[in-house]
């Protein structure tokens, strides 16, 4: 990355792009996506407007982040869950795709619903799942044209690339999606087509007197237009047939957990009676001659046996997946890092560059430090000590655990160049190169999280590393725009100057630890509403590989500020938690020094969650 000036647009610059004289390399002008662009209304006037000013190849300078392409590249007919995708010139910090600089909206302003998806120098947009029979509830409605807008430079909130470079400018282009016609013509796109797949009931189906609902999958999306109730025959134990309500839950590709196991599945048809039900096993059939169809228009195959299904009281069930991230960043007292939540998993998320750990536990002295390169198993400044970078050229300061700095940790380089990677370089190489070349950069290293409660004023190039969560409440400075990130989490004192830096934070291939490090993260309150009369007993799959792992669950309520872990009285059993009420998950992750003894495995291998499911039964004056 290049150094960027105070008065201009754009960040870090490729190193391999400059030349043997320091200039940038040549960038291709845009003349060429041209007809591309008009198929989206784009216009040349908007496309030409990217190469106003073009210069001779040699001396142009790669400063902007440009939009490449739209697919579909079809403006009409967009099916409703078609993936839209924005191909860009360099990656995209995940950061600044925001409501405001990516936005899709219909003529009478009301914007598509769905999910927006950054993978490296692309964004997608994938639009919620059409779920009802008129097919007009989902992200994207039928027959509605839409306006894409994506902002760029000069506003302030636009897109940036992952180096910092704003999009050269705003882009906005109109779609039509596909129209119901009769007879209807096709509205979805069908990744499966040759396929018709088996609809089929959950493991240990079971209901409750008073919320008698039934859940179904399927291993492919349906139609929701066909799906109809009365291809479902519920019978009670006496015989007597019982009317259903049947809709959808969900009609796209996911996880979920049946049986202790994540199994991929797409639709889920709940069925509701239409009656009061008694206690005891019912039985629920599917038509033979079922007309649901996929979106291929391929018959759903329908479950030929008879499914049992057991209304006893009354309850609620949560499947936890770690599809997606909580909101819950609260740090676990006592843990060395924050667990990575997400994927489908929580698992320990430690970089290689953190080091080897061979200065073991060190509190750096008021005064100077002269060292270049630390290895410590933790680091701290104390709070009240400040601590003066003596060393020229790189300094690292690298933990295997958890880095905290409560004092002030100072340094003076004078003018120094710009911060530089390579795109998609890893990091551990990328430091390998810099300690190579020796600039005078500044670069902390935590495998755990990296805390910064005290002072870090440098005035060179500064990047902070976390494998757990970066926890700023104390605004750290740098050079002009040169102070970079690497991990999640940040918090509310890191400027806005800030950018993530475009490097790979990359696993060790050989456990390095010569310490035990804990790792752990805490669930949203469980239930999102309503109290707890009685908690069920809870099933947790995972991983052990070379640490352990366990699942423990804390009361929801006022979680005390401060002290350990015990303060917040955790239990292995969900129905000990007092008092009595909603409830966290606390994730724990256990990993130590390898054996070496003979024939150890000393591969890194951390441990992995991938799974939790609780039930409970609630207060009857809260159902339905």
């Amino acid at each position: 990355m290049g150094r960027r000036g105070a008065r201009e647009p754009g960040g870090p610059c490729r190193r391999k792009a400059r030349g043997p004289g320091g200039e940038l390399g040549p960038r291709k002008c845009f003349n060429g996506a041209v007809d591309t662009w008009n198929r989206f209304a784009l216009g040349g006037l908007a496309a030409a407007a990217l190469c106003t000013g073009c210069e001779p190849q040699a001396r142009r300078q790669v400063r902007w982040l440009e939009l490449l392409q739209v697919r579909p590249a079809a403006s009409e007919g967009l099916f409703l869950n078609e993936t839209l995708t924005l191909d860009f010139s360099h990656p995209i910090d995940p950061a600044s795709v925001t409501s405001e600089s990516v936005r899709i909206v219909d003529e009478a302003g009301r914007r598509a619903r769905g999910e927006y998806r950054v993978d490296k120098a692309r964004i997608l947009f994938r639009p919620d799942p059409v779920l009802g029979p008129q097919l007009t509830d989902g992200g994207l409605r039928p027959g509605t044209r839409y306006t894409a807008l994506v902002q760029g430079f000069p506003a302030p909130d636009g897109l940036r690339g992952r180096d910092g470079r704003p999009l050269a400018q705003s882009v906005s282009w109109e779609f039509e999606t596909a129209r119901l016609t009769e007879p209807r013509g096709q509205m979805f796109v069908d990744h499966t087509p040759l396929f018709g797949l088996r609809l089929h009931p959950g493991e240990g189906l079971a209901t409750v007197r008073d919320d008698p609902r039934v859940v179904l999958f399927c291993e492919e999306p349906v139609d929701p237009s066909t799906l109809r109730a009365e291809d479902f025959r519920f019978q009670t134990p006496g015989g007597e047939r019982i009317d259903l309500e049947a809709r959808l839950l969900a009609n796209h590709d996911h996880l979920v957990v049946r049986g202790g196991r994540a199994l991929r599945t797409a639709a889920e048809i709940e069925l509701v009676p239409l009656a009061e039900l008694s206690l005891g096993v019912h039985s629920l059939r599917m038509a033979p001659d079922m007309e649901l169809l996929d979106f291929g228009g391929n018959r759903v195959q329908p479950y030929s046996g008879v499914i049992e299904v057991d209304v006893g009281e009354t309850a609620g069930t949560l499947v936890q997946d770690f599809l997606e991230r909580e909101a819950n960043t609260r740090p676990v007292p006592g843990a060395d890092g924050t667990a990575a939540w997400g994927g489908g998993r929580v698992t320990i998320r430690f970089p290689r560059a953190a080091g080897n750990g061979q200065d073991g536990e060190v509190a750096l002295p008021a005064g100077d430090w002269t060292a270049k390169d630390l290895h410590a198993t933790s680091l701290t400044v104390p709070a009240g000590r400040t601590c003066r970078l003596g060393a020229p050229g790189l300094v690292v300061l690298r933990a295997q655990g958890r880095l905290d700095i409560a004092g002030s940790l100072v340094r003076e380089v004078g003018e120094a160049r710009g911060l530089m990677v390579e795109e998609g370089e890893r990091l551990s190489t990328w430091l390998a190169r810099a300690q190579r070349e020796d600039p005078p950069w500044t670069v902390i290293v935590a495998g755990g999280d990296l805390v910064v409660s005290g002072r870090i004023e440098v005035d060179g190039p500064l990047l902070l590393v976390a494998g757990g969560w970066l926890r700023v409440a104390s605004r750290p400075r740098a050079a002009e725009n040169e102070l970079w990130i690497l991990g999640e989490g940040g918090g509310l004192a890191l400027p806005s100057t800030a950018s993530t830096v475009a490097l790979e934070l990359d696993p060790p291939t050989v456990n390095p630890l010569r310490t035990q490090l804990t790792y752990a993260v805490l669930s949203d309150p469980i239930p999102e509403a309503g109290s707890v009369a009685r908690w069920g007993r809870a099933s947790v799959s995972g991983r052990e590989n070379l640490g352990r792992f366990r699942v423990r669950y804390v009361r929801e309520e006022d979680l005390p500020l401060g002290g350990t872990l015990a303060d917040w009285e955790p239990r292995d059993d969900p129905r000990l938690v007092r008092p009595l009420g909603r409830l966290r998950l606390l994730v724990e992750l256990m990993v130590g020094p390898a054996d070496s003894g003979p024939g150890a495995d000393r591969r890194w291998s951390p441990p992995i969650v991938d799974g939790v499911r609780l039930s409970w039964l609630r207060p009857a004056e809260q159902v339905r």
